[in-house]
């Protein structure tokens, strides 16, 4: 017999793709989370995926220019992403 941990599949939201470019930092609670920038390291005390994908077209000046093509608010974190 599994155990109960083993066949838990998680529900909820997908995490936007927008995470890949930020450290995430411990749960808010509700749902949100606090959030720090990859590359110039600014800290989001509650970072909402609207908010962070806005910095980092708007305000981040150490993002590149490669990785700014890349972002996407509506597609779900999946796999493996390594940025560089």
């Amino acid at each position: 017999m599994e155990k109960e941990s083993e066949t838990h599949i998680k529900s909820g939201r997908p995490q936007s793709g927008v995470w890949k470019y930020f450290d995430r930092g411990e749960s808010k609670g509700d749902g949100h989370w606090k959030g720090t920038c990859k590359y110039c390291k600014k800290f989001y005390p509650c970072a909402k995926p609207n908010a962070l994908y806005a910095h980092l077209v708007n305000n981040c000046k150490d993002i590149s220019k490669d990785n700014l093509n890349d972002i996407s608010i509506d597609k779900p974190l999946t796999g493996k992403s390594v940025i560089t």
